[in-house]
């Protein structure tokens, strides 16, 4: 191996560890969101978002546009409803089986995590307490060298009360979250609510599946879960995660 050789080599492993890097720290990010979460810590949450343009979060059908939506939406503490600086709100997310590509100009990233946890709310006359499952799949973009989360993209999976568990049973009730329902808890007001068909739902069972950003890590092709939503729901499908 020559010298030219030798440099295009040393450059390549230099650009390949500059990429572990970037993963490693765009984990840390949405570690801290899952560790920020549980405690309804909004401002430490709002903190770790982006800036710049192009912020937003898609919770459903749900949009919070911009750094004043990302603000909007994790400010519902303010709620006497919905207190999360009351000791027994805790809502405990692990950030599981994440898949990162960062861009070849280094600068933006897109990641895809498992959410698995607990969630348990003060409401006026008791407690709620219920496990779920959701996926994130979010945008991350580098700003002044840092990773931030441009677009956070949430969708429910499963979300399911239990009875008999950590709250006493004098202090539990049940809550309905679904953002249509009167009884459900306090969303904060969103800035768009996507259309979605009539018959369209996210949550299991379903056969929806959110798209994945990436191709086949093996063939290199792309996967059938665009196709097949869209065969099932219509081409508008595709507005819910652009």
């Amino acid at each position: 191996m020559n010298i030219k050789e030798l440099e295009a080599e040393l450059k390549n492993m230099k650009k390949q560890l500059q990429i572990l890097q970037d993963i490693e720290e765009i984990q840390k990010v949405q570690r801290a969101y899952g560790v920020y979460i549980e405690r309804g810590m909004g401002e430490e949450i709002i903190d770790l978002f982006a800036d710049g343009p192009g912020v937003r979060l898609d919770f459903g059908r749900m949009r919070y546009l911009g750094k004043q939506g990302v603000r909007n939406y994790f400010h519902i503490s303010d709620d006497d409803v919905f207190n999360k600086e009351n000791p027994e709100f805790f809502h405990q997310v692990m950030q599981l089986a994440p898949i990162i590509e960062v861009n070849p100009d280094g600068k933006k990233a897109t990641g895809r995590f498992n959410g698995f946890g607990v969630l348990i709310i003060p409401v006026k006359n008791g407690v709620t307490q219920n496990i779920f499952s959701c996926i994130y799949q979010n945008d991350y973009v580098k700003e002044n060298g840092k990773w931030k989360i441009q677009v956070m993209r949430l969708e429910a999976k499963y979300f399911h009360a239990i009875s008999d568990w950590v709250v006493e049973p004098g202090r539990l009730v049940k809550l309905d979250m679904t953002p249509q329902s009167n009884k459900s808890m306090p969303w904060p007001k969103p800035d768009e609510v996507v259309k979605t068909p009539p018959k369209f739902k996210s949550d299991y069972p379903t056969d929806y599946i959110m798209p994945y950003f990436f191709k086949h890590p093996v063939t290199g092709k792309e996967t059938r879960e665009r196709a097949r939503n869209v065969t099932i729901y219509g081409k508008g499908i595709e507005e819910l995660y652009k």
